[in-house]
Parts: C-alpha cells; structure tokens; sequence
C-alpha cells in the first residue's frame, strides 16, 4: 500500500487491478486463531472499498486518491485489530507458560500440563467469543 500511495495515476491504476486475487483471498491467508469477528469485519471492509475502487474506473486523479486513501486506512484498521489479537494471543500464552513452570518446579509434571491446557483454553474462547 505505501508503494501505491506514492505512484502516479497510472502505474497506481495498474497496480490495484491487480491486486484483486490478493484483495479476494486476503480472509483465506489469515490463520484460524487471528479470524476474530472484528479482524474479518476489516477484511470484508477491505474488500467492499476495493469494489469501490476499481468500479469507478472514471475517476478522476483525484478521486482515485481518495479513494486509495481509504483503501489504506481499511488496512490500517485491519493491521491494528490483527496487532491486538496477536498480543492477546502471546499473553494468555506467556499466562500458561508461567502457569506451567510453577508446577513444574514443584515436581508435578501432570499438574503443570493441566494448568497449560486451562490457560490456552481462553485461545479458543477469544476466537469462539470474537467470531
């Protein structure tokens, strides 16, 4: 997106055409555990202004820019709402390494991987609860 906002008219032209098979399957390259609700309400927001985009095939330079504009800030929320699913993430999971590690120092190696399934069971509920 950043080489596009920098192009001109037509190579910019150009190059949304052809991220449609991207645009299309961007959902299909998102890992299960990251398709929260919200992170494919973005990708479905992306699609949508990709349509926009490239049925006004019209647009003056202008409007091309804004709508690009618009294209990447749908980006952009889809960066940030997959940044926050991936702390989530690498918290519950730190959360369950720690968790283990304490029954691991006290010799109680079943009580260890017992407490590590319970805290990346929240993983799933995340997902479940999100999607």
């Amino acid at each position: 997106m950043a080489d596009i906002r920098k192009s001109n008219y037509i190579t910019t032209a150009q190059r949304v055409r052809n991220m449609n098979y991207r645009i299309a399957n961007l959902g299909n390259t998102i890992p299960a555990w990251l398709k929260t609700e919200e992170v494919m309400e973005d990708v479905s927001d992306i699609q949508d202004e990709y349509l926009e985009l490239i049925e006004d095939g019209d647009a003056s330079e202008k409007e091309m820019k804004e709508n690009l504009e618009e294209l990447s800030e749908k980006f952009d929320d889809l960066k940030e709402e997959l940044d926050e699913t991936v702390a989530e993430y690498v918290k519950i999971h730190e959360e369950a390494i720690e968790e283990f590690n304490e029954e691991i120092k006290k010799g109680k190696i079943d009580a260890a991987i017992e407490e590590y399934n319970e805290e990346i069971k929240k993983l799933d509920k995340i997902v479940e609860k999100k999607q």
